[in-house]
């Protein structure tokens, strides 16, 4: 489990960036690392923490992922 964080260029002036867990298994563990810019593929979950029922969690199961190739 890791997380990821939206690009500096898509967020607007003044905003923080958003970032969001992510679940990896099998075939999709160590694909990536630290600072690679990636487009995740895969499913949202929402769940409520049992001790708090107003807070609520969300993760991406990963499904595939596709690395960009960013060009300068």
């Amino acid at each position: 489990m890791f997380k990821i964080q939206e690009t500096p260029e898509n967020i607007p002036t003044g905003e923080i960036p958003r970032s969001f867990q992510v679940l990896c298994d099998r075939s999709l563990v160590n694909k990536i690392s630290p600072g690679t810019r990636v487009n995740i593929i895969g499913v949202l979950s929402v769940f409520n923490k049992k001790d708090h029922q107003n807070v609520q969690n969300s993760f991406v199961k990963v499904l595939g992922i596709l690395l960009k190739i960013i060009h300068t």
